[in-house]
């Protein structure tokens, strides 16, 4: 193997070591670098066989870093920061006739705020080209700090996303997740948990941020889960499959501006179940001028009206 080829390895298996270090599940990792997870296996095998060490053991199931994986870890983050910062210093010195701008969005967020902004900065900046992809919940701080994204719109709190001290959290509005029934469950508009879970539900795909956050909090009132009949990760088609099935569904409420036409009965969970929607960023990427400028063009978009009522007038309801 020439340098070359080495140095490419190099890159390509310390990607592999860093999301594997945050999942902390070959299979899940495996999926969301879209490789076999024997080829994964292979890949870490020879990395650390080049460091000399072992970087991940096994207790039981699940894995862990070993000392040697944590030393290395906090090392290929320091390369990384750099690189990105270096990559961003580049973009901004190039004299490109068109920039980018790529966007995450975890699945399951309605992008109809989003999409009515780019549309906007679209035709003051017709220059600017827009990437914006839908991530599952495993694979945000990787693509954060691989630096696919340059702006991630996801929900918190997220401990996956946690000890990100060089990243920006701007929180866009308040949120929570309502229970959606073709028919009426009950007198009143709350329900426990243990009421709910005596009815068959539909929901997201379990890797969604909403599922897990069902399935948490079930277990944190120490409550079975409810079975599932579907999964599906569009809230039209989970409620099409609930309104044909008779199954009921916990959807975020700032999916309802977008229901109008649905007829569904509407609960809240007592206790409530509420996160934030918010956007995250590199404090760094702020030293590009076109992101800076996206941030604080929607920055204003939304001081004129809140994330909220640009939902509402979206959904053509005021």
């Amino acid at each position: 193997m020439n340098s070359k080829n080495d140095s490419a390895f190099l890159v390509r298996s310390i990607g592999y070591f860093n999301a594997l270090a945050h999942t902390l599940s070959y299979t899940k990792t495996a999926a969301e670098l879209g490789i076999s997870q024997p080829a994964l296996t292979q890949q870490i095998k020879k990395l650390e066989d080049i460091v000399g060490t072992p970087l991940f053991y096994m207790e039981g199931k699940k894995i862990h870093l070993t000392h040697a994986g944590e030393v290395f870890l906090n090392a290929t983050q320091k390369v990384t920061n750099i690189f990105t910062d270096a990559n961003d210093e580049i973009k901004e010195v190039s004299c490109h006739k068109h920039d980018q701008i790529n966007i995450g969005v975890i699945s399951a967020m309605p992008a109809n705020v989003l999409i009515d902004f780019i549309a906007k900065f679209k035709k003051k900046k017709p220059q600017v080209d827009f990437n914006v992809n839908s991530i599952l919940q495993y694979s945000l701080r990787s693509q954060l700090e691989m630096d696919a994204v340059d702006i991630l719109f996801t929900y918190l709190p997220d401990k996956s996303l946690s000890h990100l001290k060089q990243y920006k959290t701007v929180k866009l509005c308040r949120s929570e997740l309502i229970l959606a029934s073709p028919y009426e469950l009950k007198d009143g508009n709350k329900i426990s948990l243990e009421e709910a879970r005596k009815y068959r539900w539909v929901g997201y795909p379990e890797g969604y941020y909403l599922s897990r956050l069902i399935s948490e909090e079930y277990h944190r009132q120490n409550i079975y889960a409810p079975d599932f009949a579907a999964r599906f990760s569009q809230v039209a088609n989970i409620l099409l499959f609930a309104e044909r099935t008779n199954t009921i569904a916990a959807i975020p409420d700032i999916c309802l501006p977008f229901l109008k036409d649905k007829k569904i009965y509407i609960y809240h969970f007592n206790p409530a179940i509420k996160f934030d929607v918010s956007l995250i960023y590199r404090k760094n990427k702020l030293k590009v001028s076109i992101i800076q400028e996206f941030l604080e063009k929607f920055e204003l978009y939304l001081n004129k009206k809140n994330f909220i009522t640009r939902l509402d007038e979206l959904a053509g309801r005021k």
